[in-house]
């Protein structure tokens, strides 16, 4: 960003003096005219005046000068009593002028502001510059090749230290540089591309360089700050416009070369506060800002309408630096506003700023040195100190990397020691010890907290806190013995006794029934409330205290209401003990068997059903109570109930006989059916011959046949004469062949040979007939299956029956 701008033809250098950071001598330049073909030179001091608003610098005073300058240079040589220092300048006509500063600022009459006159070289001085280590030296060096060292301490009566030497090669020295980091030793660079370094100490030449490969034809000669070894040089040759980078510890051939220029570099500024940073200017109107180390463009500084002769960085002000032109204007730069060099503008000197709206990007890519701390320290997590310290400088001069210190930081030493032995506590789980060490040193505010803390260490935490609460659990059941004395709640009480011989006040039975809940005790709390007769209470609390006490308090409860009738029926379902509701029902009473069954069907399980409701019906039965028979019926007891059926038949009227067999068949039949059980007693076979022959006696020969045949193969006489005659009647009718029953009567041989008695006669074993493959509308399900025989005996067999 540019800050400001002096109109004028000049040659420039900042003051290196801490408190005038900000002044600006300006000589007017050799080789330039202005508009006006004014001739007249000047020595000018401006200052930055940042404070102040606008462009333009103002000025604190001026000097006439008898010659154009070449150079100028600005030392502080003269002492703290001097804020301002020396200025010295080459000028065209082959001296080196020097001036007092804070005269040309002061402008005092009658004192001249002119110090002293050194004319000692025979052409143009081009080179000059004082000893930056605040050694009174003055470095001159002139157009004829030769080259001076004066002493300034006095600055009116400069001393030559004899150190003069002219370039062999009688070339024009163009500059001469102080090393920045060893004080004695000098460089200057000639037209012809020679370089050469001096040891004043030794008073000879140390080294001297020149690229054997690339002609150079050097303008301008820069120190690296940071490295003493380090120098770069400027090619200001159109054909080959580089910037060169030498090691003198290998001074062979640059170590590398920086291409940016279009045309002849003219000057070179190495930054004094960050060796990262090298300006450079030229032919091509431009100002290049170099990262030396990596041979990358940070960024271009605008393009000036003539050459840019001169750069030079401030010596006290980071990233301000100054640039000189033809184009007669001087012009003050901050480096941390610009903005990177744009690559596709590259040599036309157009700032890159992007789009409109976008804000420029900054040019450093990492913090400039001036904005490094030397030295700093933070504390990070952990208490750990981070600090760290300039880099020490190697041999050579340049420096090598911050060193960094992490500490750990104590404050607090007597907390780190308590913090250690507690750690080695539990390491060693030596938590007992340390409890009672707490209890022992603890205020009595601590005190419970380290007892409580040594309870839950015990194996049983909760049982030893309890007692620390006041509710030890040995003691509230030794108060609740000590006060039911010879008093057993859970005992059995007479029936209808519901006296509670309580000597408690309620309030103490509240306090021993929430003391006993305290400590989980509910036999004791359900003990309590059964000696105040609280039955409801006691009932709720023993669901909590497990089947036993559930149980035991119920029976407890049930003695108290032994008085109740539905009472035993609700004892006899909760202890599952039903045998007593059906031994204890009145049977006298007409509904009390359907009370007893009721609860039966509700409670019973499927197993034990059946003979308890059987029960209940031998107890009807007993009493005369034909509710028996529902009673044998809900059992499913088929020989019981068809003997009350049977029982009932036979006391009818007979007038009445028929309808009460045919009522009689259909309720032992749909019996049957709903209980699945086929079994045929004695007396159903009876009632089932004599309702067969009812109905063959009225043709149904089939309906008679389907009963007959529920008879068992070895029914009585009557039954199985019946069958054969419906058999043989249905042959007759038509009706297909089906298996014939065994021969009701017995068989006797009457055919007895002449010639021996006849023996007696045996029973005969009724014949069996061969099966005739008839189907049948119904099966018969009792009717045994016959072997089969040939097809024709069994024909001839039934044509027999059929002739008889």
């Amino acid at each position: 960003m540019r800050l400001r701008e002096i109109q004028s033809n000049s040659t420039f250098a900042w003051s290196p003096l801490p408190s005038k950071g900000g002044l600006l001598a300006c000589g007017s330049v050799a080789g330039a005219l202005g508009d006006n073909f004014d001739a007249e030179a000047t020595l000018e001091i401006y200052s930055l005046a940042l404070e102040e608003g606008g462009e333009s610098m103002p000025k604190l005073g001026a000097v006439r000068t008898h010659d154009r300058f070449n150079r100028i240079t600005w030392g502080s040589i003269t002492g703290p009593e001097d804020p301002y220092g020396l200025i010295a300048g080459g000028l065209v006509d082959g001296t080196v002028q020097i001036w007092d500063a804070r005269a040309i600022v002061e402008q005092s009459e009658g004192t001249s502001a002119e110090v002293a006159t050194i004319d000692k070289h025979k052409g143009q001085v081009k080179g000059v510059e004082f000893n930056p280590f605040n050694q009174p030296l003055l470095a001159t060096a002139a157009q004829d090749g030769e080259w001076c060292v004066w002493s300034l301490t006095n600055p009116s009566q400069p001393q030559n230290l004899g150190t003069g030497v002219k370039n062999p090669h009688n070339s024009e020295i163009v500059q001469v540089s102080w090393n920045k980091k060893v004080s004695h030793i000098l460089a200057w660079t000639s037209s012809d591309g020679m370089t050469a370094v001096w040891d004043l100490k030794q008073k000879r030449q140390a080294m001297a360089f020149q690229d054997s490969q690339n002609k150079m034809r050097c303008s301008s000669i820069a120190w690296n700050p940071d490295k003493a070894t380090d120098i770069c040089v400027a090619n200001d040759d159109d054909q080959n416009p580089v910037i060169q980078f030498w090691d003198l510890r290998k001074a062979y051939s640059p170590v590398r070369m920086l291409s940016g220029h279009t045309k002849g570099v003219l000057s070179l500024s190495w930054s004094p506060m960050d060796s990262n940073l090298l300006v450079s200017c030229g032919k091509d109107c431009r100002s290049i800002c170099w990262n030396p180390n990596t041979s990358e463009i940070l960024c271009e500084l605008p393009v000036s309408n003539n050459w840019v002769f001169d750069v030079q960085w401030s010596h006290r002000i980071p990233a301000i630096l100054a640039t000189a032109s033809f184009g007669e204007n001087i012009t003050v730069y901050s480096l941390q506003d610009s903005s990177p060099v744009d690559v596709s503008l590259e040599g036309t000197g157009d700032f890159n700023v992007g789009a409109d709206n976008a804000a420029p990007p900054k040019i450093f890519k990492t913090a400039p040195k001036w904005l490094r701390r030397p030295v700093g320290a933070t504390f990070g997590f952990g208490g750990k100190l981070v600090s760290f310290s300039p880099p020490p400088e190697n041999a050579s001069g340049a420096q090598g990397k911050s060193k960094f210190t992490m500490r750990t930081v104590v404050t607090e030493q007597e907390l780190v020691d308590r913090s250690s032995k507690f750690e080695g506590v539990l390491k060693k789980n030596e938590l007992p010890t340390f409890c009672d060490e707490k209890l022992e040193q603890s205020e009595s505010e601590e005190k419970p907290m380290w007892s409580v803390m040594k309870s839950l260490l015990d194996d049983a935490p909760r049982k030893h806190l309890l007692q620390y609460l006041g509710f030890d659990a040995t003691e509230i059941q030794a108060e609740i013995d000590r006060k039911l004395t010879d008093v057993d709640p859970f005992a059995e009480s007479a029936e209808g006794d519901e006296s509670s011989p309580s000597e408690m006040t309620p309030e103490e039975v509240d306090q021993l029934i929430q003391r006993s809940l305290m400590v989980g005790n509910f036999e004791s709390a359900v003990k309590c409330c059964l000696y105040a007769d609280r039955m409801d209470d006691a009932l709720v609390l023993a669901s909590y205290g497990g089947p036993d006490l559930w149980r035991r308090a119920q029976e407890a409860y049930f003695q108290k209401k032994a008085g109740n009738p539905f009472m035993k029926v609700l004892s006899s379902i909760v202890d599952n003990q039903l045998q007593s509701v059906v031994s204890s029902f009145d049977a006298q009473k007409p509904d009390a068997w359907k009370e007893a069954l009721a609860v039966l069907c509700t409670f019973c399980n499927p197993k034990e059903f059946p003979p308890l409701a059987s029960q209940v019906a031998e107890r009807l039965a007993a009493e005369g109570n034909n509710a028996s028979i529902l009673a044998y019926m809900a059992a499913g007891d088929l020989e019981k109930a068809v003997e009350c059926w049977v029982t009932q038949l036979d006391s009818m009227d007979p007038k009445k006989s028929q309808e009460g067999l045919q009522d009689f068949i259909e309720k032992v039949s749909a019996f049957q059916a709903i209980t699945q059980k086929s079994m045929v007693t004695d007396k159903m076979a009876g009632k089932y011959t004599e309702y067969a022959e009812l109905l063959s006696s009225q043709g149904c020969l089939d309906g008679a046949k389907r009963y007959l045949d529920l008879l068992p193969k070895d029914c009585h006489e009557g039954g199985a004469v019946l069958r054969d005659r419906v058999f043989h009647a249905r042959v007759g009718s038509g009706v297909p062949p089906f298996p014939v029953p065994a021969f009701p009567f017995n068989r006797s041989d009457v055919a007895v040979p002449e010639s021996a008695p006849a023996p007696e006669a045996e029973p005969a074993v009724p014949a069996q007939m061969p099966p005739v493959p008839v189907p049948e509308p119904e099966p018969a399900p009792v009717q045994p299956t016959q072997p089969a025989v040939p097809e024709k005996p069994q024909e001839a067999q039934q044509q027999q029956f059929v002739q008889q």
